[in-house]
């Protein structure tokens, strides 16, 4: 493989990190990709075509109002998917510093693929004690469960608010589907609060309030202490 503007032994730095994040070889070429990082105009990337994600690299140039003077600072570089973002762009870079970000795409590439799809996720985490309701889903949570559900809650909201502002500016609405959570909390039968606990966190990101990463997490938090251990918890 060959990437337009690059030399052979970056080339083979490239090659260096794919295999280190163990993907395949044959799954990358490379081609360009229009963005307007660097000015919508086509530049080189490396493409991952399982997933349609690319790597794309750009001169990062300063240039002078006052003469002709252009300065290369080094790299402009563009990654799909970011960390958090469906784009992210860093530079300038040095080469160096394009092998990290390279190391961090690769490693979001993997993580992209490894991922269950919404759906599975969703029902991976309703194969809970709520898919068949028993006496005790029937009652609402007690006072001293309220104690101990609460400044769980918290963090999970305050984890999903501070997603929902990077993500698409609505930690309002995070915020007011948790007031609601809570305000149902001592109330609602607590099979149905479950129920409903794990639809607020579907519509968000069915909605695109926040990412899916972030509500799967939400839910491995929420089984530790809604599911797996409130007695345990209980009981310290």
């Amino acid at each position: 493989m060959e990437v337009e503007g690059l030399l052979r032994s970056q080339v083979a730095d490239l090659a260096r990190h794919i295999a280190r994040a163990g993907l395949t070889a044959v799954d990358f070429q490379s081609d360009e990709v229009h963005q307007n990082f660097a000015g919508y105009t086509p530049v080189p990337a490396i493409i991952h075509r399982p997933t349609g994600t690319w790597f794309a690299f750009a001169r990062y140039v300063s240039a002078s109002y006052y003469n002709d003077h252009v300065s290369d600072l080094g790299y402009r570089v563009g990654l799909r998917p970011g960390d958090t973002r469906q784009f992210e762009e860093r530079g300038p870079l040095e080469w160096p510093e394009v092998l990290g970000a390279v190391g961090d795409w690769l490693g979001y590439v993997r993580r992209e693929l490894d991922a269950d799809d919404f759906l599975s996720a969703f029902e991976a985490a309703s194969a809970s004690p709520t898919s068949t309701d028993s006496a005790s889903d029937l009652t609402p949570f007690s006072a001293d469960e309220v104690a101990v559900i609460g400044p769980q809650l918290d963090r999970i909201e305050e984890g999903l608010s501070q997603a929902a502002k990077q993500t698409s500016g609505l930690e309002d609405y995070v915020k007011a589907e948790f007031a609601y959570l809570r305000t149902e909390l001592g109330r609602m039968q607590r099979g149905r609060w479950r129920k409903a606990f794990l639809g607020t966190l579907a519509s968000m990101a069915m909605r695109g309030i926040v990412g899916q990463q972030f509500v799967r997490d939400a839910v491995e938090q929420a089984r530790e202490f809604l599911w797996d251990h409130l007695s345990k918890l209980l009981s310290q």
